[in-house]
């Protein structure tokens, strides 16, 4: 009886981790700016907002036409200008579509069409700053309400000039997180470590222009003498709102994956004194570095 419940176990851990590992490719969005539009990607999905992620992706600009990503219902529409309430998605003026299995969202819109009837690529309004926002943009995302996942909208979107993912993201500094402080380190000189102290890592992805500063899609690091196991494995394909916290599709809250902007690489360095990272952007260049850590005990 117990091989048989342990049985059913393995098999029903394997379904829900290939469920949770499924591409969402069951339905395609147009790009909510005209392809033709001299815009580029400001911000990508899973990026650290200091105290959450980032749920969407950013179009800089400002009074760029804004158009719906396909065809559907208004489900929610607000003209305030301020954060909207309880909407844990809203900022400023936004709209909210329902397309059926998915909702998409357009946020800090400077102004909003009226009596618009949803189809592929209607206008919806322009691009602006309202609400919460640091700059004129638009930020939008896409959720699956009966799943209650944000989804990250280059896995539904075509490619696209505003994506240009041809140069491998680039480690621009490391720190060792210790309890009153962050303390940078080069890995050139020998630090003092007596415990396991998290190490991080600021990365920065771009095109091969590197004007862009975007974050990671998939992080993974390693201690040097295992790299079957990963001290850290990350991909943003999703985050999923689960015992009231929003987490990484392998379960890592934000205070598990950021320290303010920095990436958390791991812990457990000071045994094997090496770091392997390896990093990527969506359908980009991996970029695999090697650092030794010379610890004084």
């Amino acid at each position: 009886m117990n091989r048989i419940l342990f049985l059913l176990a393995g098999i029903t851990a394997i379904l829900l981790f290939f469920l949770e590992s499924i591409s969402a490719t069951d339905i395609k969005f147009n790009w909510p700016v005209a392809t033709t539009t001299n815009v580029t990607i400001s911000s990508t999905f899973g990026e650290s907002r200091i105290d959450h992620f980032h749920n969407g992706l950013d179009i800089p600009g400002k009074q760029i036409p804004v158009q719906t990503m396909g065809s559907g219902t208004i489900l929610w529409k607000t003209e305030a200008r301020n954060l909207p309430g309880e909407i844990p998605f809203g900022g400023g003026k936004t709209i909210v579509i329902d397309h059926g299995d998915y909702w998409t969202g357009y946020m800090h819109l400077s102004s909003i069409n009226e009596n618009i009837s949803i189809t592929d690529e209607t206008i919806l309004g322009r691009s602006g700053d309202t609400g919460h926002s640091g700059g004129a943009h638009l930020h939008f995302f896409i959720y699956s309400p009966v799943q209650q996942k944000m989804y990250n909208p280059l896995l539904f979107l075509p490619g696209s000039p505003f994506y240009k993912n041809i140069a491998a993201p680039q480690i621009k500094e490391y720190a060792i997180q210790l309890p009153d402080k962050i303390a940078q380190v080069t890995f050139k000189d020998e630090i003092t470590m007596s415990l396991e102290y998290p190490v991080l890592g600021s990365i920065v992805n771009s095109s091969s222009s590197n004007k862009e500063r975007w974050g990671v899609y998939r992080l993974q690091t390693y201690l040097s003498d295992n790299e079957d196991i990963p001290v850290q494995d990350l991909v943003f394909n999703f985050i999923k709102y689960q015992d009231k916290r929003w987490v990484t599709s392998n379960n890592k809250s934000f205070e598990e994956v950021y320290n303010g902007q920095y990436y958390i690489l791991g812990t457990g360095f000071k045994r094997s004194k090496e770091i392997i990272i390896k990093t990527s952007g969506y359908n980009g260049p991996e970029s695999r570095e090697k650092v030794e850590l010379k610890i004084k005990e």
